[in-house]
């Protein structure tokens, strides 16, 4: 099954749906190098995650910037996304976990409630 989502920046790898750290820049309206610091203090081995936990949701990624260089970004499983976006606080940041989340579950098949 192949995932795209324009509206959600979700693309596919390894059969699930993932985001890139540049859509989440773009939709939470932060830089993407704080983004990438962001991710870098999760993937730390003292940031209380496990490092298969990080492996798993975490994988970098390349893009070409305007000028043409290579640069760093990371592609986040759902689970990724949640454990870096749980701290963006306001109004504007819950709605878009709301709206990652239901888009996420949609993409993976769903997901029953209690």
């Amino acid at each position: 099954m192949k995932f795209w989502d324009e509206e959600y920046g979700l693309t596919e790898r390894e059969g699930k749906p993932v985001v890139s750290s540049l859509h989440v820049a773009e939709l939470f309206k932060k830089r993407h190098d704080n983004i990438l610091r962001d991710i870098s203090k999760k993937l730390k081995p003292d940031s209380g995650l496990s490092r298969e936990f990080c492996l798993k949701n975490f994988r970098e990624i390349s893009y070409r910037d305007s000028y043409g260089r290579k640069q760093k970004a990371y592609a986040m499983t759902r689970d990724g996304f949640m454990i870096l976006v749980m701290g963006y606080n306001g109004v504007k940041a819950r709605k878009f976990k709301e709206a990652y989340i239901n888009q996420f579950n949609h993409l993976a098949g769903g997901v029953e409630n209690v």
